[in-house]
């Protein structure tokens, strides 16, 4: 007797939004580096936003700097409904400080009672993070430095 089984495959998905390029001198060189912020479906149930920040080598680009600022989980009970969420700062320029800016992340993470993502059960602050220009990229650095 012939077993048929039957599969209902949730299928998995891709795509990614560019928007929001700006340009701002992190290093103190006096070129602007390229600030990309960039949305991503990444499959079933998880959706990120990142921002990546590149200095231009023409032709090419180099990546300096990446950080993800929003991680979403979602379509699930919770716990496992929760978005990891960071606010991203830049110092500002100054004589005393070359012109080379820090990049101040504040994460937390979000979590939720229902599947939708609207009912807030609890938050974790998941801390502080700066990250210096140690001459080819940022690197993340202690607080008290």
């Amino acid at each position: 007797m012939p077993v048929i089984m039957l599969c209902s495959l949730m299928p998995a998905y891709s795509w990614t939004e560019y928007g929001n390029i700006h340009y701002m001198d992190f290093d103190g060189d006096l070129m602007d580096e390229i600030v990309i912020k960039a949305k991503h479906g990444v499959g079933s149930g998880h959706y990120i936003e990142d921002m990546r920040i590149f200095k231009d080598k023409y032709p090419e680009l180099e990546l300096i700097f990446s950080i993800r600022t929003l991680d979403r989980y979602f379509g699930f009970e919770s716990p496992n409904s929760y978005d990891v969420v960071s606010d991203v700062k830049f110092t500002e320029q100054t004589p005393e400080n070359k012109g080379i800016r820090d990049i101040i992340v504040k994460s937390k993470k979000i979590y939720y009672k229902d599947e939708e993502n609207k009912i807030v059960d609890k938050e974790e602050d998941l801390g502080i993070k700066i990250f210096k220009w140690n001459g080819k990229t940022f690197v993340e650095s202690e607080i008290n430095d």
